[in-house]
């Protein structure tokens, strides 16, 4: 399980515009599966792309079941700034 603290938030963001595509399309569809269906790809590129960001985060973005994929609290206010984070980078 990950830790739901967040790391600092002021240092530099691995995060890239197909990750935020990713993210997006997961948040917006509701589940993994969908997401890579729109995305035309498979289910572990997806996972591939969250799972790392969550992880680097330091909390989970989406709760998952048996319904689908659901944003957690966290969700909501970090995608935003990982938005901001890659365009502060130079990303989208």
């Amino acid at each position: 399980m990950l830790p739901t603290a967040r790391k600092d938030l002021q240092r530099e963001w691995a995060i890239d515009a197909g990750d935020l595509k990713v993210l997006e399309a997961v948040a917006r569809l509701g589940g993994i599966d969908r997401a890579a269906e729109a995305l035309h790809t498979v289910r572990s590129n997806v996972t591939v792309r969250v799972s790392p960001l969550e992880e680097e985060l330091g909390t989970m973005l989406f709760q998952r079941n048996s319904q689908g994929t659901l944003l957690t609290a966290a969700g909501p206010g970090l995608l935003p700034r990982t938005a901001a984070g890659a365009a502060a980078r130079g990303g989208p």
